[in-house]
């Protein structure tokens, strides 16, 4: 099944750069997008995601732990 779904083109950039292993800009890239509230959940989840393929376990524990309180704030 395809989802039909309107990917902002900073988040977009931000994905295109993880694959092509451009890590560190990918992490910057996925930050600024954290601190806007349209995309704040994908944006952690997608650095969460980044930590673990840089070897960076107690940093995604962290973001997963970010996207969690935020999920019980909007509840």
């Amino acid at each position: 099944m395809s989802e039909n779904v309107n990917i902002d083109p900073a988040f977009e950039r931000a994905r295109r750069l993880q694959a092509a292993g451009r890590l560190g800009e990918a992490e910057t890239a996925y930050s600024r997008i954290a601190q806007k509230a349209e995309h704040r959940d994908a944006a952690l989840q997608a650095l969460a995601q980044l930590y673990l393929q840089s070897r960076r376990p107690k940093d995604a524990v962290d973001m997963l732990s970010a996207l969690h309180r935020d999920c019980l704030l909007y509840t």
